[in-house]
């Protein structure tokens, strides 16, 4: 199901993509993290993180793999996230601090930019993918 929304009635969003190789990727093994501003139906680059935590093994799961890299948004002021998937403590945590999270499996940036632009992205209600503890 696609959520067709009009974000022109936005001032300004922050917008954060998790990228390998120019698509679109999952937050916690991306190469990068780029944050776009989105006003007026246009896209800016406006910040880059390498992602330094894509090689750290957590050993908790309260800790979760990646969780650092979304608190690190939260931070940022991003409320929104386009994603390739995302785990349960991820969505959880983005939930709990207003930021928006969708699909966008198998796109490039800027395709994924210019459909959550247009509203044709769909927002994404529930966990991804599941986890499972051994």
């Amino acid at each position: 199901k696609v959520f067709m929304l009009n974000f022109y009635n936005y001032e300004q969003m922050k917008v954060a993509v998790p990228v390998i190789d120019e698509k679109v990727a999952e937050y916690y093994e991306c190469h990068s993290i780029q944050i776009y501003e989105v006003k007026e139906g246009q896209y800016k680059l406006v910040e880059v993180y390498n992602n330094k935590n894509k090689n750290s093994i957590n050993t908790t799961i309260i800790q979760g793999r990646g969780l650092k890299n979304i608190w690190f948004l939260i931070k940022k002021g991003v409320n929104v996230l386009i994603v390739s998937e995302i785990g349960p403590l991820g969505f959880i945590l983005t939930q709990e601090h207003g930021v928006k999270v969708y699909l966008a499996r198998d796109l490039d940036v800027k395709t994924a930019l210019e459909r959550f632009i247009r509203g044709e992205l769909e927002e994404i209600k529930e966990p991804t993918r599941i986890y499972r503890i051994p």
